[in-house]
């Protein structure tokens, strides 16, 4: 009678693979394995061997790993797998340690203590994908929730909790359809950005009826530069040809419909009409400034100039200490780059603000806090506020 048939060992190659797994999903830099704490995990029972030979796996996925296609080992901060004597060989400061000082078993492998994977995005960065997942224009909460576990079975161990399991995704009202039209306008425009070449689109409003209908029958044709998101819409900043005078214009991009690459040939790898130079449009950076959306809020885009602004703010009894934190709404506006300049003479219960901010948003802002901000230069700017505030009375008959 023939004996029971040996069970088969993995092979070489499958065990160090299964070992590689197991240390992405259950380590990180803050919660370390010792091989006797690998030992007791039921699914790499056939996968350790010896000690000598543990070694030797994890040294060789360490070698693997940690380098590139020439073999040569890259930045530590590009490394999968860490423990100690890896890092004291190869990492940073390695030139002043002493070879001899590098723990080691019988047959010159390096000993393997306080192992861990290390991953290649941090806990912040996959806060802030899954995050931006929940504020997308072109994502539903359903996707949301399906992708961001995807983040986190991939990308991410065991100890990472997921802090937007409360967000709740409020409605915009966006059908399938309409997600799917931004998506496509979005690939569109970014194959056009990427390639230096215009685009042609019918822009379109909302009529009564809640139906996009066209603001015009003829097409725009914009050389684009930047996609923008600001307040849960997408933007696109970009020059309209069809005006002499080359200048920024802003686009919603969930208006516009049709959009094309003229004179595009694949066949021919013509990718469409050159865009105007950047250089040549008013008011366009050359490089994208994230102050951009503090200076033309609300994505209003006349050019931006200083403004004096006063603000409310009481003072307590010394006259010059604020009564309570009141600058959140300022805050919100124009994020960090507002500066103060003094607290008002006259009235200490008001404080003297700089802010850089196009003429029209600063406008309809001063009036949004009406209660709160006075408009005190340019001229030209608090006469544009004075001129609000009167049609509002006429239409309010005040």
């Amino acid at each position: 009678m023939a004996g029971k048939k040996r069970k088969e060992l993995p092979k070489q190659f499958e065990r160090c693979y299964k070992i590689l797994e197991y240390l992405r999903k259950h380590t990180d830099e803050n919660h370390k394995m010792s091989q006797a704490q690998l030992r007791r995990q039921d699914e790499l029972k056939e996968c350790l061997g010896t000690s000598e030979t543990f070694n030797e796996y994890i040294n060789t996925i360490a070698s693997t790993v940690n380098s590139d296609a020439s073999g040569k080992i890259l930045d530590e901060a590009e490394w999968k797998i860490v423990f100690d004597a890896y890092k004291m060989k190869n990492g940073k400061g390695s030139e002043y340690v002493d070879d001899a000082e590098i723990p080691r078993d019988n047959n010159d492998q390096l000993k393997v203590k306080n192992l861990y994977y290390q991953h290649e995005f941090s806990y912040d960065d996959l806060e802030r994908m899954i995050e931006s997942l929940y504020f997308s224009k072109t994502v539903t909460k359903k996707e949301a929730d399906e992708i961001s576990e995807k983040i986190i079975k991939h990308l991410a161990s065991d100890f990472y909790k997921k802090k937007q399991k409360n967000i709740l995704k409020v409605s915009d009202d966006i059908t399938e359809a309409e997600r799917t039209v931004i998506a496509d306008n979005l690939d569109i425009i970014q194959e056009a950005i990427e390639n230096g070449v215009q685009i042609s689109f019918y822009f379109n409003g909302y009529n009564r009826k809640n139906e996009l209908v066209k603001t015009r029958n003829e097409k725009h044709t914009v050389s684009p530069y930047y996609i923008v998101a600001d307040d849960g819409k997408y933007y696109l900043l970009a020059c309209n040809e069809a005006y002499e005078e080359k200048k920024t214009w802003i686009y919603r991009i969930d208006l516009m419909s049709e959009i094309e690459i003229p004179n595009k040939i694949d066949r021919l790898k013509i990718y469409g009409d050159r865009v105007t130079d950047k250089k040549n449009v008013k008011n366009l950076p050359l490089k994208w400034d994230e102050k951009f959306q503090f200076e033309h809020l609300n994505m209003s885009y006349d050019e931006p100039v200083m403004v004096k602004v006063k603000i409310y703010s009481p003072k307590g009894e010394d006259k010059k200490t604020s009564k309570k934190p009141d600058y959140t709404f300022l805050h919100d506006s124009f994020g960090s780059t507002f500066r103060y300049s003094e607290t008002d003479k006259a009235d200490p219960d008001y404080d003297i603000f700089w802010v850089k901010c196009s003429p029209y948003g600063i406008t309809n802002w001063a009036l949004q806090f009406s209660d709160r901000v006075e408009i005190l230069e340019p001229q030209d700017v608090r006469e544009r506020v004075v001129e609000k505030i009167k049609n509002l009375n006429k239409k309010y008959e005040v």
